[in-house]
């Protein structure tokens, strides 16, 4: 994700001076008080692993009018039926056309295309309409002579591109150079390419066979005169080589295409863009619904194919019919294309708005009745299929799915999963009566293993396979929408592919609408918490994802977001930390909110503060380790219960020191994971013995203190963590042992325990499965922690410094305010 401040409105840019002085600054006029933060998204990858290397590409050429009408202005318009693209699925690289020198893709058209996994190009074109200089009349030559006047210029020219490019964050460029070339400056032009195309992939990091710079069949590279070959021949040859593909014009014959096959070698054909003018100019079949009949001759040739103009639909046909005459118009192709996988990590969610809407929706409430149209606010779209947009109802943004068939493919697409199971949520709601619509929707999923190519399949009604198990949940929201929660378990497979998600209906019922699909964040944070085996870091990482992919558009909303996201998580893991780090983090990131008006600038800031606490709790567990090996001694002993990260690496530190010391750690009943933590300090060469739980009153007498770590740090100063502390706290008083706690002050919870009995249930208890079905005896369960009051705690060491328990409620206020 990166964040650019510019203008409200993109502009093309129309001369070479202006080109040239173009700098970051500039991109935001001095007196442009309305200059905006926007934050593009980063492209989503394709998996084109099933695909051959030579596979065919699709381009699309956006011509709409001339280009830069309503898509132009970054905060969107109030045209709700201004032009928009949502078929991504179908198409690799995605063309911003207009006719002036420059054209800088909109930064919304940018952000919709690689939310969906298509780069994005801009265009440079010379041609009669191109302006010279300001208060110049048109002079195409002229400015050719100007555009190719040296190396320097070329050096300065390609700099200047390459730095517009890496700034609006596109992906590469379409050369368009429809005006005579002097023969002597030829070797400039192919000079220009290469340099630009060197430099694109330089600045974006990528393979030296992705496409960057893409070359216009005009000029001819033998003589510079405007003749276009629609082929690819000996005349324009030159050029395809100094780039990364041709851009064939549109009046070719079936013979033009046999001489693109023999001229270069097989793996370069999907280099050939082969073109079709949507309005038919030129092309075989007349364009218009007949535009599949150029395609499918492009097609047998096993080209790349480029559309140009497919506006069509919306500028000729008009705007009241474009959804169903864009897809009777994509429909007639999809036979001819290939419908590309696109790569998505958890976790993920989509209510499908394609960044328009007669209304505003919010959560399945409406939020305002007054049109809109704003790409920067579509959406992950499905695949093509039997669907529809409708803007009659909506749950979140402007419009939803209305199902078409009994059985859709939603998304081709390639998503890792290392844990057994994951969980689904899809939204929808039906004109059928309420005794026939809780079980109407059947989400299924196509996977396969890891070290598998076949694929399998697995719903919530139909798979009786005992390797795979399915669980349920149905609840009913606002305004009749219904979400099912499906959870999908794998008992005998862990890492695996998600291939495809489908969507079954029960009945031949046509007034069925997908609100939002949403695989849950419960599958990120077990993914990363597998990996960080840190409950707060994973929690911090879940978070922050959510925050960068979340695609709310005021503070009001996504704050909302975040603290549905963080009530989640605690359902998930019920360990103190995950609470009190979600609930620091909140108020960490929300806490200048007020201060910002505009809300990309908002979400910047929150951007970073989220790294600020990320980056401090990474490091905290090294400062308490700094403040309490200080207390640690040559020649001490030292009585430690169960396993703490914080107290091992406090251990670790004074050992460091040359300090030699012996430490007695409890077994830590139930689980035992007292034995990892002696485990740990043999191998790092610290004397320590194990010890039974229940020998802690007769070892107390040999140790010098007693370390502990902490689950949790209340206002109170206490402490809540594993059971058996408590005990461990009470014979350490008796005996006037000095009783300390480790705790990184991320641990610090806003709670105030008096007693055992006070202790939330939420957190005496890890089998959220037992407590949510009812299933925990509260009255005979052993519970996994216990309350240590402040009275029983010499010092805490934390990474704020040494505190006794009386400073733990001012420094809790300091965390909070």
């Amino acid at each position: 994700m990166a964040t650019i401040l510019c203008s409200t409105e993109t502009k093309p840019i129309e001369t070479i001076s202006d080109l040239l002085k173009w700098s970051e600054n500039i991109s935001v006029n001095n007196d442009d008080q309305t200059a905006q933060y926007y934050q593009i998204p980063k492209l989503v990858e394709r998996d084109r692993s099933t695909l051959s290397d030579y596979e065919p590409l699709t381009l699309l050429c956006h011509d709409m009018k001339g280009g830069y009408l309503e898509d132009r202005f970054n905060d969107g318009h109030t045209n709700s039926d201004s032009y928009r693209f949502y078929y991504w699925s179908l198409i690799d690289i995605f063309c911003y056309f207009s006719h002036q020198f420059v054209t800088i893709p909109p930064i919304n058209w940018t952000i919709a295309a690689h939310r969906n996994g298509v780069r994005c190009f801009g265009t440079i074109i010379v041609e009669d309409f191109t302006k010279y200089e300001e208060n110049h009349s048109t002079n195409s030559y002229r400015m050719i002579l100007d555009l190719l006047k040296d190396e320097q210029q070329l050096e300065n020219l390609t700099n200047a591109l390459t730095n517009i490019a890496k700034y609006y964050q596109f992906d590469g460029w379409l050369i368009n150079i429809e005006t005579e070339i002097p023969k002597e400056k030829i070797v400039l032009m192919v000079s220009f390419l290469r340099l630009l195309r060197s430099k694109m992939k330089e600045m974006l990091n990528i393979n030296h066979d992705d496409i960057t710079v893409l070359w216009y069949d005009s000029v001819t590279c033998d003589n510079g005169k405007l003749e276009w070959q629609n082929e690819l021949n000996e005349r324009n040859l030159q050029f395809f080589n100094a780039c990364d593909g041709i851009f064939l014009n549109y009046c070719w014959k079936v013979k033009n295409l046999e001489q693109c096959q023999n001229i270069v070698d097989r793996k370069l054909w999907n280099r050939i863009f082969v073109g079709v003018d949507v309005f038919g100019r030129g092309c075989i079949g007349g364009g218009g619904f007949n535009t599949n009949i150029a395609i499918e001759e492009i097609y047998k040739k096993q080209l790349s194919m480029a559309l140009f103009a497919p506006g069509w639909t919306h500028e000729k046909l008009g705007q009241h019919d474009f959804p169903s005459n864009e897809y009777k118009f994509w429909s007639k192709l999809t036979p001819y294309l290939s419908e590309q996988r696109i790569s998505l990590e958890l976790p993920i969610q989509t209510s499908f708005c394609q960044g328009f809407g007669k209304q505003l929706w919010e959560n399945g409430k409406l939020c305002s009745p007054k049109s809109w149209y704003n790409l920067g606010r579509q959406e992950l779209q499905p695949c093509f299929g039997d669907t529809l947009v409708t803007t009659d109802v909506a749950f979140n943004g402007g419009s939803c799915l209305k199902l078409l068939n009994t059985r859709t493919k939603l998304f081709h697409c390639s998503i890792l999963v290392r844990k057994k199971n994951i969980v689904l949520k899809i939204i929808y709601k039906s004109n059928l009566p309420n005794d026939q619509i809780l079980d109407l929707i059947n989400p299924i999923i196509e996977f396969s293993s890891n070290n598998d190519t076949e694929l399998y399949e697995i719903d919530s009604q139909k798979h009786k396979k005992t390797n795979f198990q399915v669980e349920t949940h149905v609840d009913k929201l606002f305004n009749s929408w219904i979400c099912k929660t499906v959870d999908f378990k794998f008992n005998l497979i862990e890492n695996f592919i998600i291939k495809a998600i489908w969507v079954e209906i029960s009945e031949e019922n046509f007034g069925t609408y997908i609100g939002k699909l949403k695989f849950d964040i419960e599958k990120y944070f077990n993914s990363v918490y597998s990996e960080e085996s840190s409950a707060a870091i994973a929690t911090l990482k879940t978070l922050i994802q959510f925050l960068n992919k979340d695609n709310s558009s005021t503070a009001i909303e996504l704050s909302k977001n975040v603290r549905n996201a963080i009530n989640k998580l605690k359902e998930i893991d019920f360990r103190t930390e995950v609470e009190s780090v979600a609930e620091i983090y909140f108020r960490f990131i929300t806490l200048s909110a007020s201060k910002f008006d505009e809300f990309n600038a908002l979400k910047l800031e929150l951007s970073r503060r989220s790294q600020l606490y990320m980056n401090k709790v990474i490091n905290s567990r090294k400062d308490v380790a700094k403040n309490g090996q200080k207390f640690i001694t040559d020649g001490c002993k030292i009585l430690v219960h169960s396993r703490s990260r914080a107290v091992l690496e406090t251990l670790l530190e004074a050992r460091s020191k040359q300090r030699h010391f012996q430490v007695y750690v409890t077994e830590s009943a139930p689980d035992y994971v007292g034995r990892d933590m002696n485990e740990k300090l043999k191998e790092a060469g610290i004397t320590s013995t194990l010890i039974l739980d229940s020998a802690v009153g007769y070892i107390m007498d040999r140790v010098d203190l007693v370390l502990v770590g902490a689950e949790g740090v209340a206002q109170s100063g206490g402490i809540i963590n594993k059971i058996g502390t408590y005990q461990l706290a009470i014979c350490a008083k008796a005996l006037n042992k000095p009783f300390y706690v480790l705790a990184e002050s991320y641990k610090f919870i806003r709670l105030y325990p008096l007693s055992q009995a006070e202790i939330p249930s939420r957190l005496k208890w890890r089998n959220e499965n037992q407590m949510q079905k009812g299933e925990i005896k509260f009255d005979s369960e052993h519970p996994l922690v216990d309350y240590t009051p402040p009275n029983y705690i010499t010092l805490l060491f934390t990474d704020l410094g040494t505190l006794t328990t009386a400073a733990v409620c001012d420094t809790l206020l300091q965390l909070y305010t």
